[in-house]
This record gives structure tokens, sequence and C-alpha cells, in this order.
């Protein structure tokens, strides 16, 4: 008898183990800033009449966010008083936010402040030192000291200039003329107008903001409570152009400010 032959045992081949591949991370697309939920964007033209100021009733006023900025396109400003503020949206001088901007081509005011007059009320929920801010453009020749300035005055707080300590000198504070304070503001100021101009590198928009000559002090007002304060800004010179102005409390966080002038933060609501 033969034995039937016995089949070697074979092994199932065992898989090499795979990965799987794993996947390239995306990036989340980041949303276009919005408006803070309690602060819905208002779109009115505040139309003003200068001439109601006795009375402290405005037509609208913008309204501080929640972080106590005040962020005002200046096309949002009635310019019926003030002709020689031209609206503009020029694409051959772009870089402006909002709908437009504000060009002055009337004649310049040197020393005679009032003229042109726009009147920007808002309302602050609370008391403090504030500082003031324009963003503003040079569109004539590439001098960046001439086309640069206008006139800006408070009613119901006081302007001031303020710088900070340095190395010659401490804390400085100017006034505008003819309101029983010292020392005042070099050089052009009167009946409580300070001149206000810009002092950037170029000629292009840019938040630099400042007052008293050849001696730049932060434009400042204190709001002694909370309630409706009015900013006025006159024309002085022929070829300044203005986007936005803003107010912001001098305790808001460093990255708020920045979000502002960077313009990830949209006009603040006008009632």
């Amino acid at each position: 008898p033969t034995e039937a032959p016995v089949a070697e045992p074979t092994e199932t081949p065992v898989a090499e183990p795979t990965e799987a591949p794993v996947a390239e991370p995306t990036m989340e697309p980041v949303p276009e800033p919005t408006p803070e939920a309690d602060q819905p964007q208002g779109d009115c033209v505040c139309d003003t009449d200068v001439e109601d100021r006795d009375t402290g009733e405005f037509v609208c006023s913008w309204v501080s966010d929640s972080w106590g900025r005040v962020i005002v396109e200046i096309e949002s400003v009635d310019n019926s008083k003030a002709e020689g503020f031209e609206f503009t949206s020029d694409n051959s001088f772009d870089g402006y936010t909002g709908t437009g901007y504000y060009l002055y081509t009337g004649p310049d005011y040197f020393n005679e402040p009032g003229n042109d007059e726009l009147s920007v009320p808002f309302e602050l929920e609370e008391a403090g030192e504030y500082r003031i801010e324009m963003r503003s453009a040079i569109t004539i020749g590439d001098e960046t000291t001439e086309h640069n300035d206008l006139w800006m005055k408070m009613e119901g707080a006081q302007i001031y200039g303020y710088s900070p300590a340095n190395d010659e000198r401490g804390e400085s504070y100017v006034y505008p003329a003819d309101v029983g304070l010292e020392p005042v503001a070099q050089g052009a100021t009167s009946d409580g107008w300070m001149k206000v101009y810009r002092a950037a590198e170029g000629t292009d928009w840019d938040w630099s903001t400042f007052t008293s000559d050849h001696d730049g002090h932060e434009v400042r007002f204190d709001a002694d409570s909370p309630g409706t304060y009015e900013l006025l800004i006159s024309s002085r010179s022929n070829g300044h152009a203005v986007d936005k102005v803003m107010a912001w409390p001098i305790t808001i966080p460093s990255n708020q400010r920045s979000r502002a002038r960077n313009n990830l933060v949209p006009e603040t609501y006008c009632t």
C-alpha cells in the first residue's frame, strides 16, 4: 500500500499594513467683519441744522459701540451747508472706505475757521478721555505739509492737544485760543478752533492726526458725563480729502484701536 502524499502546509500571505492617507488641513475662510450684535448699522445721512445747536436737539447722531468707539463715514455727514466739501468717489484716488469721501475744493481759510462747517453729533455711553482721529489724504502734489489740514472744534466738551512725556519734557497739554486756557497750541488757532493736520510720510489715506505746529499733539477731549457731544469740522486747505472720523476712549485695548484703523470695524450705528 502506498500513502497519499501529504501536502505541505501553506501560509496565507499577510497583507502589508497600509495607512489611510491623511487629508491636508484646510483653512476655514475668515468671515468679513460684521457690526456688533447690539449695534445695527445705520445708513442715514445726518442732516443736522447747525442753527439748532442751542436747543440740544439733533436730527440724528452716531452712537458709541460696545468698545466706546464712534466711527463715522464722512459722506454720511450732511454737507448742504458746506458745499466746499464735495462728495467724491473718483477711482483715480482709490483706497477710501464706504461709498466715497469729501474733498475740499473751495478757497483756503488758513486764519478763518468756521467756513463750510460739518457737524458730527454723537452719543457716548461712558464719561472719560477720548481721542479724535481722521482718515485723510492729500490729493494735490506730493508735499506732505501742504493741502493737509482742516479746523476742528467741540461743542459740549473742550478740545485740546496732548503729547506724552519724552526725553526733553513731561506730559504736555495745549489748548485752542480764546477759551481761557494755557498754553495755547502753536500755529493757527482762533475762537476755540484748532488747526488739525496729518503728518504722515506719504500722501495716501492715513489716520495721522495732530494739532500744534512743529510739536505734534494728539487731538483729545474730555467727556464729563454720558450724553451727546458735537464735533465741528470746517475747511482750511484746498485739496485735503477726508474719508472717516473716529473718536475712541483712551482706555480701549490696543487691538480694538488697530481693528478700527485697519478698517475692520464698520461705521457705528446712526439713529
